[in-house]
């Protein structure tokens, strides 16, 4: 799609448009900076053979702007904002801006799936360098003391979640003091429940096909799904809190997140793979009160045979799940 350079009439319409939409103040010159930096594409429209063009925005246009301008107050950058809008039900008129806003989340699939070791290795030294600046992180650091075990603790469990190295569980586990048993018993049990997250992680790849052959419909059945995800990972967390006697605040109305859009990327990638099969498995995520009671069960079988472990890491588990929904 073609844009105009130069601020337009047609601008300046949207702006007072989107303006009393939203209920605040949007100016021309914003207007024309979100369609440059390809948020508001406007259509070409022929006037006849040697007559020239004239450009107007399509439909929606102005619910779209309204909903950024409501975000941005909250949100760190312009694309946060519209993808918050985007989260929360209000679409873009074209299929190419939620590609380029699916963009930045590709590349970060790509650079795991590329080096999932050096991706590990970055985020822990960006994380611990950075760590009184993130709530879960400060909130573990007051438990576990001093900065070589958080250092440790963190390239560790990174090096577990980004590369499927269950080496480095062992190792994050280790640095906190758990037992050589239970450490080896967890490192083992994920690849042996769940399979490599290696192989999972290789998933990724697949991703920027998905996006590039997604439909605006495709693009919002996606964010549906994610929606729906999002609640219910945490009615999960609320309810596995109450089971085990750590009661955590009803999250109530979801605040979108910033990452919506890596989300979206993943639900494109199963819908894509099990189309309405997904369905069933997002309704069982919604209702997981049986397998929740089974999995509090194994954890307070588990408690009771380790103590010494439990005494260690319990409180960092607390510490993520009041991290997760506040104290």
């Amino acid at each position: 799609m073609d844009n105009p350079t130069t601020q337009t009439p047609a601008d300046i319409a949207l702006a007072d448009r989107a303006g009393r939409i939203a209920g605040l103040p949007i100016s021309p010159g914003q207007i024309r900076r979100w369609r440059k930096v390809g948020l508001l594409p406007m259509l070409r429209i022929g006037l006849g053979r040697g007559k020239g063009w004239r450009f107007e925005y399509p439909e929606g246009s102005a619910e779209f702007a309204a909903a950024i301008a409501r975000e941005l107050p909250r949100r760190r950058t312009l694309d946060l904002a519209a993808c918050a809008a985007f989260a929360r039900g209000t679409s873009p008129t074209h299929v190419d801006v939620l590609v380029r806003l699916c963009e930045p989340w590709k590349k970060a699939l790509n650079s795991v799936a590329d080096d999932p070791g050096q991706a590990a290795l970055h985020l822990a030294s960006k994380a611990t360098v950075r760590a009184s600046t993130y709530p879960l992180i400060s909130s573990v650091k007051q438990i576990v003391g001093r900065p070589s075990v958080l250092a440790e603790l963190i390239r560790g469990g990174f090096d577990f979640v980004l590369a499927g190295r269950e080496a480095g569980l062992a190792r994050a586990l280790n640095a906190l003091g758990v037992s050589s048993e239970t450490s080896q018993e967890m490192a083992e049990a994920f690849p042996a429940d769940f399979g490599s997250l290696e192989k999972m992680l290789k998933m990724s790849v697949v991703f920027e096909a998905d996006v590039r052959a997604a439909t605006l419909e495709d693009f919002k059945r996606a964010r549906d799904d994610a929606m729906a995800v999002s609640r219910a990972a945490k009615g999960w967390i609320v309810q596995l809190g109450a089971l085990v006697g750590m009661p955590q605040q009803d999250a109530g109305e979801d605040e979108v997140e910033d990452e919506v859009m890596a989300i979206v990327v993943v639900m494109l990638y199963l819908r894509k793979k099990y189309g309405d099969n997904l369905d069933a498995l997002i309704a069982f995520l919604q209702h997981p009160e049986a397998l929740l009671e089974q999995i509090v069960g194994s954890l307070q079988g588990w408690a009771g045979a380790n103590p010494a472990d439990t005494g260690v890491l319990a409180p960092i588990g607390q510490a993520i799940l009041e991290a997760t929904f506040g104290k």
